[in-house]
């Protein structure tokens, strides 16, 4: 069983796409909106958010936030700008925990999916304005480990990631593994680990002799 980021793909992702949803909202100010949410937490998909608003050159320091942000662990970030909440993360995030319609983002969403981006969805004042499309790329020595576990009689190999079923089937085709479970969160890869064991072990026991 493997993790997908950091494990099968690099550790540092890479900004790819920057979508617009909003014709008054170009997608530089999507991008820099973006970052002025992450730019305070330093985690790798944040790092690749600041950088290409660095490389861009759009400022986001000191962006004037009216409450406090808030990093929700592997689901996203939430302040207010302007007297409007800002949320950006996961679409269960967006979508089922803060209430946001995202369907006329399906698309789009599936476009940069099946490229094999994990996408960032943000909104402002419950509306969805933007995707971001963050590239994972796959560590070199990935598929030769893949292969190699294959050849040793290593029959079952799963990839366990947050990302959604598009992106996972996509990131999962390119590294030669057929199972995958998508869209769970950090405890829920630890649940599927511990079911997958105990499925293991019921099979792989041998009948004792009374």
């Amino acid at each position: 069983v493997f993790d997908k980021t950091g494990t099968l793909t690099e550790s540092a992702p890479k900004l790819s796409q920057v979508v617009s949803l909003d014709p008054d909202l170009p997608e530089q100010e999507v991008l820099r909106l973006a970052a002025c949410l992450e730019e305070h937490f330093p985690h790798p998909v944040g790092r690749a958010v600041v950088k290409a608003a660095e490389e861009s050159f759009l400022v986001h320091e000191q962006e004037k936030h009216d409450a406090q942000i808030n990093y929700i662990v592997a689901h996203g970030i939430a302040s207010s700008l302007g007297g409007q909440r800002v949320v950006l993360g996961s679409r269960h995030f967006v979508q089922d925990d803060e209430g946001v319609d995202v369907s006329a983002a399906v698309a789009q969403r599936e476009r940069l999916a099946s490229r094999g981006l994990s996408i960032l969805y943000l909104a402002v004042g419950g509306r969805l304005v933007g995707l971001l499309g963050v590239e994972d790329p796959i560590r070199r020595e990935s598929i030769e480990t893949i292969q190699m576990l294959r050849s040793v009689g290593i029959r079952r190999i799963v990839m366990l990631t947050g990302d959604d079923q598009r992106t996972a089937a996509a990131v999962a085709s390119r590294l030669g593994i057929d199972e995958f479970r998508a869209g769970i969160l950090p405890h829920e890869k630890a649940q599927t680990v511990h079911a997958l064991r105990l499925s293991l072990i019921h099979i792989s026991e041998p009948t004792r002799p009374y």
